[in-house]
């Protein structure tokens, strides 16, 4: 089992040389990088799996954890890893499964657990007589950085059809959020009060730690009186611990699980589809008004901490829609506290916290055929959007509307039948992008701040010849730091010779741990911290290179006495 620890753990120094220490690791880590793997070109793609319905977290360091669904055989839903030089953390996605072997697992939702891990919503179908007699059960997940399981094989049992015996029509479906305190909120739609015939529910909401205590009332605390048809409750944060949510009305449970808006707030002749914070404690609800059904006006409105309207009236976009609900509608909070929204039409519109439409009445129209599926906020208050248009393409503008790349929109791949799964932003501005394309492949793809494809950005190349020639992948180094053993996990894609040899600082080679020719496959090669005579190396920066006929490829191991 992969585990990180902090240095720490590891050592007890002196408290001025752990000092010096840690900053000669400041000061030398940087000189030390790894070639990136990203793809740099818009024929160029990473494949991490096949499967439909990608979504992405970051994991805290500058990658992403993407989770989707596979329906081949075994089916269920599949997680991999990828840091931020572009290589695969585990040699195989990781197949996450439910109490028992034979469940099929679908309709996933991911939060990042705020360490580098990730929870995971998931319902767990089980079948009796496949494929007419089935249940379906909602659980949770909750799955750290290694890929470990922290809550056993079946994870956590949220909530079950009204009978387990028999079947019953019934999918128990929810949503998550972070709670931004390493645990999360779960909002969902429960049958255990009604017939086993009957598409109505009472929603519930639970919030837990990252342990998996359930922190609220015991079976969580009921928001509705009556009995809804809501299969996907809306969720944000209220900014301390606790959450706004949206099930036909509109309330706030603080962090202790107490409603504070009575019986909620229902908006008359609207619905809500989605809510996000307003980083000042109230929250901005989008959705459609229905002056003259089924004809609807899209509106933002915002609320202060105790369900009072901040703004006189609504904000309505200058557009007129026909249906009830039909259309994807995104929305994202800025650094600023304004608000980005995408329409069905793509055109991206902002509004101030004050209500003022800063792009004017008509927003920026983004594409005119294609169709948006991701919208991001920048911490300098920027927004990219990406969309499907014979291929899949992305724009960043600026606060004030204009753009901020060279030359976009940036076409990311060409590929046919694609669609943009989920994307994440790091701390440096770059994009991850996760993808479905060609009907059945999962792939990613990173965009550095100013608008390019590829990760140079993020570390030394040392062979730019050989980014296109991908013969093995080193996928890394754990534990990393260590102080009695480390394991070095590599993947050959063809038959050469290899060699991996471990260099200090001054570029003087201590060990040779391997030197011989290999098969395609899997390899885990293990160094104990000793030189080529068998002695213990002092505390230190090492390097790790891996050569494969005349490709190299390292990473820095930090020894921890």
């Amino acid at each position: 089992m992969k585990s990180y620890h902090r240095i720490n753990d590891f050592v007890s120094l002196p408290k001025g040389s752990l000092f010096i220490f840690r900053v000669l690791i400041i000061v030398l880590v940087p000189l030390f990088s790894v070639e990136p793997q990203w793809p740099s070109s818009v024929e160029e793609e990473l494949i991490i799996g096949g499967g439909r319905y990608p979504q992405a977290v970051s994991d805290g360091d500058g990658g992403v954890i993407v989770c989707w669904q596979w329906f081949g055989e075994p089916g269920g839903i599949y997680m991999q890893r990828v840091d931020k030089y572009g290589y695969k953390c585990f040699p195989e996605p990781i197949h996450i499964q439910g109490l028992h072997d034979s469940e099929t697992l679908m309709d996933h939702k991911i939060v990042t657990d705020g360490k580098g891990g990730v929870y995971v919503l998931f319902q767990d179908i089980i079948f009796w007589d496949y494929p007419n007699i089935q249940n379906r059960h909602l659980r949770l997940h909750h799955i750290d950085s290694s890929g470990t399981f922290l809550w056993g094989k079946g994870g956590i049992l949220i909530a079950t059809p009204v009978d387990t015996t028999i079947r019953c029509y019934h999918d128990p479906t929810g949503s998550c959020i972070y709670d931004g305190e390493g645990g999360l909120i779960v909002a969902w739609q429960d049958y255990r009060y009604t017939d086993r015939y009957l598409p109505y529910g009472h929603v519930f909401i639970q919030k837990y730690k990252s342990d998996g205590k359930s922190l609220w009332d015991s079976g969580g605390v009921q928001l509705t009186d009556s009995l809804i048809i809501c299969p996907y409750p809306k969720l944000c944060t209220d900014g301390d611990g606790g959450a706004y949510v949206y099930y036909e009305k509109l309330q706030r449970v603080d962090r202790y699980g107490r409603k504070r808006w009575g019986s909620g707030i229902k908006f008359s002749d609207s619905g809500v589809h989605n809510l996000n914070y307003d980083l000042q404690e109230g929250v901005y609800c989008v959705g459609f008004y229905y002056p003259n059904y089924p004809e609807s006006y899209l509106y933002c409105l915002r609320v202060d901490s105790s369900g009072t309207p901040i703004w006189n009236q609504r904000v309505f976009l200058d557009t007129i829609y026909s249906g009830k609900f039909p259309y994807r509608i995104l929305s994202v909070t800025n650094a600023d506290s304004s608000i980005s929204i995408v329409t069905p039409d793509n055109r991206l519109f902002r509004i101030s916290p004050d209500g003022e439409m800063i792009y004017g009445n008509e927003g920026i129209l983004v594409d005119t055929v294609g169709v948006v599926q991701s919208l991001l906020s920048d911490k300098d208050g920027s927004n990219i959007v990406l969309w499907v248009s014979h291929g899949i393409k992305a724009s960043k503008f600026d606060r004030y509307g204009r753009p901020c790349w060279e030359n976009q929109p940036l076409l990311i791949t060409k590929q046919r039948m694609n669609n943009v799964g989920d994307a994440i932003i790091n701390d440096d501005g770059s994009i991850i992008v996760a993808m479905e394309i060609t009907i059945g492949y999962i792939t990613v793809k990173r965009i550095t701040s100013d608008g390019k494809i590829g990760g140079d950005d993020v570390g030394i190349v040392e062979n730019k010849e050989s980014n296109h020639i991908r013969y093995f992948q080193l996928y890394g180094i754990c534990p990393n730091p260590f102080n009695e053993a480390t394991v070095i996990s590599y993947e050959l894609y063809r038959k050469e010779k290899v060699e991996l040899s471990i260099y200090n600082i001054e570029g003087k080679e201590v060990a040779k741990l391997v030197n011989k020719e290999h098969v395609p496959g899997y390899y885990k090669v293990r160094w104990n911290g000793r030189n080529k005579s068998g002695e213990k190396v002092p505390s230190g920066i090492y390097i790790a290179v891996l050569k494969v006929a005349e490709y190299k490829k390292s990473f820095k191991i930090t020894l921890l006495r």
